[in-house]
């Protein structure tokens, strides 16, 4: 897939490639007269050349980014007819990926935006790796109790996603101006590397019975989930430029504020067979369900895990929109963003789960 777009500066196209990458193989074995089993393997990336951002600037071609979405899929599962009215099946799966998004321009030149919001030579470098691993148990069983004929589905599964990323910024910094009452500003900001790592747990339980009775259908069940994660401990490096306001954070890791979400929902419905030759159908269902919780919730109370930065206007004595080891001795504090300045070593978060 190939896309062209405008390039901001005017002149030319910016270049956006898409290459898709699929593989898959299935095996499927009777185990038995009575056991049957099912092997899944799938491999797959989606390779991206030239994909924009534009929350730094419009990007040249330079500072676009590559992207890769490689990701492999293991999947067993068996299922056996334990007589004529009871049949069980077990699953594990287990899913390996990574999602890279890396700057065209490389990680050695300055990166930087000009006063017509153009993003030249290089942009962020950002790498998630990511682990899930689920299980399942569900089973059904058959039975009549007069006229009443029963299908019982019930079962238990469990989900674990472990998922780690680093964003990186060239030279740790960029620098950006803007005219305000026809002066030009030059400020340039500081970054921390940001390191993350978050894991969710997530367990489950469900029965439901299909009663068939004459003319009506019910179903009868419910749901349970338990939800909870964990920020895992990380080191987010120094970034010795920002006159000390981006120390080296070391983070134990904590409990996401202890909290877990627990829900027991319904599953109901009712269904009704109408006239002579039961050709219509009337149905009544109210059902609820619980939200996912999202490793985002469990971040926001990681002390190290929000971008930071450190902003200073700067005299640009050349005019060439970059700071120079020349230029240092002109920084001035302007302010920062997820860090406080009065302790910017703390690992204590603003943010509160409750």
């Amino acid at each position: 897939i190939r896309n062209l777009a405008p390039s901001p500066a005017g002149d030319g196209r910016l270049f956006d490639r898409t290459v898709l990458k699929d593989y898959n193989a299935k095996l499927n074995a009777q185990l038995g007269a009575s056991n049957s089993g099912v092997f899944h393997f799938w491999t797959n990336d989606k390779l991206k050349y030239g994909r924009v951002f534009t929350f730094l600037g419009f990007p040249l071609q330079e500072a676009t980014h590559n992207q890769t979405t490689p990701s492999d899929i293991w999947k067993v599962e068996d299922t056996h007819q334990f007589g004529s009215s009871f049949l069980g099946t077990v699953l594990y799966s287990k899913d390996t990926g990574d999602f890279t998004l890396s700057p065209q321009g490389g990680l050695t030149g300055p990166m930087f935006t000009d006063l017509d919001n153009i993003l030249h030579n290089t942009s962020f470098d950002f790498s998630q790796h990511a682990i899930i691993e689920q299980g399942r148990v569900d089973a059904n069983y058959f039975a009549s109790t007069g006229d009443v004929n029963h299908e019982l589905k019930f079962g238990a599964g469990f989900r674990e996603q472990e998922n780690s990323s680093v964003t990186v910024w060239p030279q740790g910094r960029n620098t950006s101006a803007f005219l305000y009452d026809d002066v030009i500003y030059n400020i340039v900001r500081f970054s921390r590397s940001r390191v993350l790592a978050a894991k969710s747990e997530y367990q489950s339980a469900w029965v439901q019975d299909t009663i068939s009775l004459d003319r009506w259908t019910f179903n009868v069940g419910v749901r349970y989930d338990k939800q909870s994660g964990e920020n895992l401990a990380s080191t987010s490096p120094a970034n010795n430029q920002a006159e000390g306001l981006i120390p080296e954070l070391r983070f134990d890791g904590n409990d996401a504020g202890g909290f877990e979400w627990t829900n027991i929902v319904p599953r109901l419905s009712a269904t009704v067979a109408l006239g002579a030759e039961r050709e219509t159908l009337l149905r009544a269902t109210f059902s609820q369900y619980a939200q996912q919780l999202g490793q985002g919730t469990i971040s926001r109370v990681n002390p190290a895990g929000n971008y930071s930065y450190a902003y200073f206007y700067f005299t640009d004595d050349n005019g060439n929109l970059l700071l120079e080891d020349s230029e240092r001795g002109s920084l001035s504090f302007a302010y920062t963003y997820n860090i406080n300045p009065h302790d910017p070593g703390s690992l204590i978060s603003a943010n509160v789960n409750d």
